[in-house]
C-alpha cells in the first residue's frame, strides 16, 4: 500500500497532478506507457549573455 494518494493535493489521478506541476515533460504515445521525465533546467538570460560574451 502507497502513502501517497494524489486526491491529498486535490487531483483524482497521479497523471493530473504530474501535468498541473508543469515541472515535467510528459509523452503518452497511443497505445502506450505514459513516459515522463523532469524538464531540462532553463537557462536564465542573465547566464546565456555572460556565456555569449565570451
Amino acid at each position: 500500500a502507497s502513502d501517497f494518494d494524489p486526491r491529498t493535493f486535490g487531483f483524482r489521478k497521479l497523471s493530473d497532478l504530474v501535468r498541473k506541476t508543469n515541472a515535467f515533460e510528459i509523452d503518452h504515445p497511443e497505445g502506450g506507457a505514459m513516459r515522463i521525465r523532469v524538464k531540462p533546467a532553463a537557462r536564465s538570460r542573465e547566464k546565456s549573455k555572460s556565456a555569449a560574451s565570451r
